[in-house]
Order: C-alpha cells, then structure tokens, then sequence
C-alpha cells in the first residue's frame, strides 16, 4: 500500500530497510530519525503526504491516562506531524513485518484523540502567533526592528505606529538613534 496521497513507492522485501526519503517509505514502517532541532524521534508512518511533504508518526504514549478511552487498550497513542525538510537524518527505517501494529489494525477506527488536549494545544498556538505577530512592525524600517527586538529581549515593548512603547512609559521615536 502506497503511504498516502500520490503514489509513494512501497519497499521491497528483499533490502530488509528502506531508503531514507519519506516518499519511499510505507505505513507501517518503524522509523527512527533525528531533526533539525536535535530531537530523535521513533515512530511508526501513519501517513505521507507528498505535496506538504509532511509525515505522521505514531509513537507509543508517554503514560498519560487521557490518551486512552475506557474502550481501548492500556496502550496509547501519539500522533506527530513532521515536515520532512525538518528530517535531518535518518538513523532507521524497517520494513512493516505482517504482526504489525499498524496491519493488525487496518480496520480499527482511527486512534482516540483528546479533544481537550488538543483543543488547549490550538489556543496556546494561536495565542503565540499572535504575540509574535504583535512583535512585528508594520511600515518600520529593518533598523526599528532590530531595535525593537534588541530592546524587547530584556523589557517588554509594544508598537504604536511606528513608535516603540517601552513599559508602557518611554517612548523611542523615529530615527531610533542616541541623541
């Protein structure tokens, strides 16, 4: 079975591994990678999208009791997306044997998510975005960023146009220069 959307080759049964590019890999395969932000992670492919170039591991859970429903196993699940341009190496990828996880459970529903979990994930995200976004200066010169920036790293800072309000008291005006 092809890993998702296009047509990702499946492996062969006679190399016993799999090439390091995600489009070559199958659902089921046992992946270990490392990434560009130094974290290894091991996981089964859920799925492969080609045009993201995004890949799903499932990892086993961490212990935590809300990632399982009354119905399911005391195993859980954890769900990662990863952009393969963040996929620094490679370290393994195996062939999906038949015994599986994943084979045994083609038909089961998907995995149970906590929607409260992710929910609070979404939130905190967005409410990120927004405090970087708030961070940006709109019309200001490369110069005001960087001294906005600078500035920010040890006191809090907000625009106002394109000024930069400093504890809500001091005021650095345009040209942003010592005077």
């Amino acid at each position: 079975p092809a890993a998702a959307t296009g047509s990702a080759p499946v492996a062969t049964p006679s190399t016993g591994s799999l090439a390091s590019s995600p489009a070559s890999w199958c659902v089921g395969c046992q992946i270990t990678l490392s990434t560009t932000l130094g974290e290894v992670v091991k996981g089964e492919l859920f799925a492969y999208d080609g045009k993201s170039n995004c890949l799903v591991l499932r990892e086993p859970a961490t212990g935590e009791k809300e990632n399982t429903t009354p119905n399911s196993t005391s195993e859980g699940h954890n769900i990662r997306i990863i952009n393969a341009n963040y996929i620094k190496k490679v370290l393994s990828a195996e062939q999906p044997s038949p015994t599986s996880t994943l084979a045994k459970e083609q038909n089961n529903p998907l995995p149970y998510v906590c929607m409260k979990r992710a929910e609070q994930r979404e939130a905190k995200a967005l409410q990120d975005a927004k405090k970087r976004a708030e961070q940006i200066g709109v019309g200001v010169t490369r110069e005001a960023q960087k001294v906005f920036d600078g500035v920010n790293k040890t006191l809090p800072c907000k625009w106002k146009d394109k000024d930069i309000v400093v504890l809500g008291e001091v005021t650095i005006v345009s040209p942003y220069g010592i005077d």
